[in-house]
């Protein structure tokens, strides 16, 4: 399962039950999901990005067998009204 660091934007694999930190500023790694594709380390708003939709819950899972399932937003600027719109969008954990 893909784990990301949002401090380094870097991500790793690794098993799914894995607490971990991440080997260059001992952050926690953030459990991503096995559907979850880095963006380049240089991209900072695609990684603020996902890393909103993190922190609403969202988790990036494969989308196999899902119809109807809102696409996740391309851009930063869209990603405050997708989450109010998703509430209950099948890739969003709530604690």
């Amino acid at each position: 399962m893909a784990h990301a660091c949002f401090h380094c934007r870097k991500s790793w694999k690794l098993s799914a039950e894995s607490v971990a930190t991440c080997p260059q500023c001992k952050a926690n790694l953030s459990w991503m999901g096995r559907a979850f594709k880095a963006p380049k380390k240089s991209d900072e708003e695609q990684w603020k990005k996902v890393e909103a939709l993190w922190q609403a819950g969202f988790r990036f899972l494969s989308d196999t067998g899902w119809r109807d399932v809102a696409p996740y937003p391309e851009r930063l600027r869209e990603v405050a009204g997708f989450i109010a719109a998703n509430p209950n969008h099948p890739f969003r954990f709530q604690e």
